[in-house]
């Protein structure tokens, strides 16, 4: 019985602070200023923004273009915070990997976050990639990131 009641089931997750442990973009940043002197206080001015969006002092997409124009990074600088995430998927999904894979195509990962960096993580625990909707990054022909897809809806605040 407990089988047919999950075929009707849905299962909608979010990818930062859930799915991980970790804020993706927050971690973008430190990774592509590495080398940068003052780092630590554009990651911080990152973090800010992240957290005046999410308290709604900030408008949504504010906070999102603010991130972006301050983060300096790659397409290399993605596939480096792909390795890192790979770690710091949560405890709770990683005990429920057999879970993930038997209910796929009941599970939709939604966030506010980037695809890039998402659906490499979530397909690897069984998650579909069509059942992946995120932002997704703009690059340039070097590479590097220059803005985001500002038409999709999960890059808004409180589109109906």
């Amino acid at each position: 019985m407990l089988t047919k009641t999950l075929e009707q089931t849905y299962f909608v997750i979010d990818f930062d602070s859930t799915f991980t442990k970790v804020e993706g973009l927050d971690e973008l940043a430190a990774i592509s200023l590495a080398s940068q002197k003052n780092r630590d206080e554009v990651v911080g001015k990152i973090k800010e923004l992240t957290d005046r969006g999410m308290a709604g002092e900030l408008s949504f997409e504010q906070a999102l273009q603010q991130r972006i124009e301050l983060l300096s990074a790659s397409r290399e600088h993605v596939d480096l915070l792909v390795e890192f995430l790979r770690g710091k998927v949560s405890d709770s999904f990683l005990r429920n990997k057999e879970f993930i894979s038997e209910y796929r195509d009941q599970i939709y990962i939604v966030s506010s976050g980037f695809r890039e960096f998402i659906e490499p993580i979530v397909t690897e625990m069984g998650v579909r990639e069509d059942h992946v909707f995120a932002n997704t990054f703009r690059f340039d022909e070097a590479g590097t990131i220059v803005g985001y897809d500002d038409t999709n809806v999960l890059s808004k605040m409180g589109v109906r």
